[in-house]
């Protein structure tokens, strides 16, 4: 093939005698084994590396690890694209598949609604998909593909030998986390399991094949043996964790099937504000529980785990459906289908089937960003088999070069004439732009600048140094240290809830501490309203930054809740933010709860009676809402109806001696009152007992002084309203103790 270009002397700055001299091929020889090895330490780390000094102790370091490694194996590869002057590829099945599935997943985050949280985790997948293309074209000798191979085995072997001895009480790591019987690098025994089902399954496969060919004698071959070794060890990690699944107390909180497929269609086709994108790309990378939120149904309720909010659906094909639409399912279906042509027939391959084995169990199980990454290497190196064994025509080594021909640059593969770097300088030029904009860049929004990974992971390891026992003792430390990390990455806004949180304790630690005080100075209560009004900042903040959050518009609630009486309008700012936050969670009855709590509070008792009982409409057995309706009914004069309700909480609350006592005292005291005391009124149903036992009247607030007039506040964000500036330390004397 040939395509002419603009016209080049020979004696071109980019072009030089296309016959490599022998220290070029050296260098080329010495960062393919660098490669490897990157590659291998990469593998070996993936199942057992964990931080604690980040927010998240074992996804988060997993996701750090395969975006570094990614960005040096593509930095490899652009400098071996230099010395060579020609780029290299292998061509394969599953290249355009991957790469479709890779962008599909960072448009939908690009275009959700919770863009800011949704991006940092669609990069990450990205990350996997450019790791797949950086094995694939670099791993090149069958002996770099055993290393890379077994230091996988041996990643995970450490990985369940350290659960393994973690489940009978032994713990060789000095770390306080992996002190616990459940321990395990992968935080989640089910993800454990998922993660060493295909490599068991590719140890018994290599192992068997051996065997059958080669007999008793395969035993003399150490990397058979090591394949029989693994296999045995993976079963009894996985033997030992099924046991302590199946016995434990609480068996594991998953989503249940149906209520991931009904989330999936519900996420796809009922957002009417976004029809035709929630369609086609769903909500956004890494946003299930927003979908979850927002779409799940009041049957739900009627679980254990009603109080939940699930970060994954059911399986990874349901929880990409409802993250990723219908483009996003289609492209990781055009894997599967080119992956299972790839095979070639009337032969075994244990890649083959361990690729299978975690394609399926994508069917069933939720996947963490473990297991997301293992379908990726587990592809490549399947791939890289091919190319190793040259049994599959679909899979070879394209070379593509500019060549100088009579004074022009062609398109050409290796040949006699000179070579231009002019394509690997392009490439170059665009990868280090990429990795620069991941680094620095992806996210920007007027009033903070840009920022990217880099200042996402220091913003996290910051925060998660503010959480740490030795700063919560020192609340100016927490406080510096979480001011620090927000203006480094202005854009987590679990950040700025937490952020909240804090300044109202501080707030109110400021209020203790001047209890027996016989005035209050205006310097103090200048500190609380600067604490307070930082915390309205805070909260703010989290709901723009993630606005179909329904935790957030609940936090920012709870801070206006807790200025009543102190803010100008804050009950109605309160009433606005709940109401949000249940147009986002509508069926969450503990949101009426909350709500009503407020209506009782202002002695609006017919709303807060509506509010009640809705609540027990979403939950026929929520003794709490029960509980706040009786008092309302009390407040309200229907004593004999408000005895009825306490009379279903006392046989919802059967169970707990300390909530049982406590009904039947509130019982007693209302007989009195109603003149009735040694008779019972029949409540209106039956109900079964339920372990959700807190009983607690819903007006419960942290008692600020009241101001007169009241401070000035700012009210919820509103549709457009913009980001404001960063945060800025407010001044506290105080600690956290």
């Amino acid at each position: 093939m040939s395509r002419n270009f603009q016209s080049l002397t020979e004696d071109s700055f980019f072009s030089y005698d296309k016959r490599m001299t022998q220290k070029n091929a050296n260098y080329v020889s010495l960062i393919n084994s660098i490669a490897a090895v990157v590659i291998a330490v990469a593998v070996f780390l993936l199942p057992v590396f964990f931080l604690t000094n980040t927010t998240e102790f074992f996804i988060f370091p997993k996701q750090i690890l395969i975006i570094t490694i990614t960005f040096l194996l593509l930095t490899l590869y652009c400098i071996k694209s230099l010395i060579e002057r020609r780029l290299t590829f292998v061509k394969n099945p599953l290249n355009l598949p991957i790469a479709t599935f890779a962008i599909i997943v960072l448009f939908s985050s690009y275009m959700s609604p919770s863009s800011i949280p949704s991006v940092p985790q669609a990069i990450f997948v990205v990350g996997c998909a450019l790791l797949f293309f950086a094995i694939t074209n670099i791993v090149q000798e069958k002996q770099n593909f055993k290393i890379i191979l077994l230091s996988l085995l041996f990643g995970t072997l450490i990985a369940t030998i350290l659960s393994t001895l973690a489940s009978f009480g032994i713990h060789l790591l000095p770390f306080e986390v992996t002190k616990n019987e459940l321990f395990n690098t992968f935080g989640s025994s089910m993800q454990m399991i998922g993660f060493v089902t295909p490599l068991l399954i590719l140890s018994i496969v290599v192992f068997l094949v051996n065997y059958r060919k080669r007999g008793p004698v395969v035993f003399r071959t150490p990397l058979i043996t090591t394949h029989a070794i693994a296999a045995i060890l993976f079963s009894v990690s996985i033997g030992v964790a099924i046991y302590q699944i199946t016995s434990a107390r609480e068996l594991p909180v998953l989503l249940p099937f149906d209520h991931g497929f009904q989330l999936a269609l519900a996420s796809i086709s009922q957002d009417a504000s976004r029809m035709l994108p929630s369609f086609l790309f769903g909500s956004g990378y890494g946003m299930f529980s927003v979908i979850f939120t927002k779409f799940h149904l009041a049957s739900f309720n009627a679980l254990p785990s009603w109080s939940l909010t699930f970060a994954y659906s059911s399986s990874f094909v349901l929880e990409l459906i409802a993250t990723t639409g219908i483009l996003g399912i289609l492209s990781y279906f055009f894997i599967i289908v080119k992956f299972v042509r790839s095979h070639e027939r009337m032969t075994i391959s244990p890649l083959f089937l361990s690729v299978a084995a975690i394609l399926i169990l994508s069917f069933l199980i939720p996947f963490s960003f473990p297991l997301v990454a293992l379908i990726f290497i587990l592809m490549a190196l399947y791939i890289v088999s091919l190319k190793i064994s040259k049994k599959a025509k679909s899979v070879e080594e394209i070379v593509v070069s500019l060549v100088t021909n009579g004074g022009f640059l062609e398109f050409n593969e290796p040949t006699s004439k000179k070579s231009s770097a002019v394509l690997p300088i392009i490439f170059t030029v665009l990868a280090a732009g990429f990795i620069a904009y991941v680094l620095f860049f992806f996210m920007s929004r007027e009033g903070f600048g840009a920022k990217g990974l880099y200042h996402y992971v220091v913003a996290d390891m910051t925060f998660a140094k503010s959480l740490q026992p030795e700063a919560l003792t020192d609340g100016q430390e927490t406080y510096d240290l979480q001011i620090r990390a927000i203006q480094t990455y202005p854009y987590r806004a679990d950040f700025y809830r937490i952020f909240s949180q804090i300044n109202l304790a501080l707030a109110t630690n400021l209020v203790n501490s001047q209890q027996d005080a016989p005035t209050v100075s205006e310097d103090i209560q200048e500190a609380i309203l600067q604490q307070l009004q930082q915390a309205i900042n805070a909260s703010r903040q989290s709901v723009i930054f993630a606005p179909e959050s329904a935790l957030n518009w609940r936090n920012l609630g709870q801070i206006y809740r807790n200025l009543i009486g102190v803010g100008q309008d804050a009950e109605q700012f309160a009433i606005a933010s709940y109401n949000q936050a249940i147009a986002l969670e509508p069926t969450n009855p503990a949101l009426r709860i909350e709500l009503g709590g407020i209506y009782y509070q202002l002695n609006e008792y017919n709303l807060a009676q509506q509010q009640f009982q809705l609540a027990i409409e979403l939950k026929r057995d929520y003794a709490n809402a029960y509980y706040n309706l009786g008092h309302t009914l009390e407040e309200k004069g229907d004593l004999a109806t408000a005895l009825q309700q306490y009379q279903i909480v006392a046989q919802l609350v059967t169970n707990d001696d300390k909530s049982i006592e406590l009904i039947n005292q509130e019982i007693a005291t209302l007989q009195t009152r109603i003149g009735e005391e040694g008779t019972s009124t029949t409540p209106d149903e039956t109900v079964e007992p339920t372990d959700e036992t807190e009983l607690n009247l819903s007006d419960d607030q942290i008692q600020f002084p009241e101001r007169n007039p009241r401070e000035e506040i700012q009210g919820p964000p509103g549709e457009g309203d913009n980001v404001e500036s960063p945060i800025t330390p407010a001044p506290t004397e105080t600690s956290t103790d």
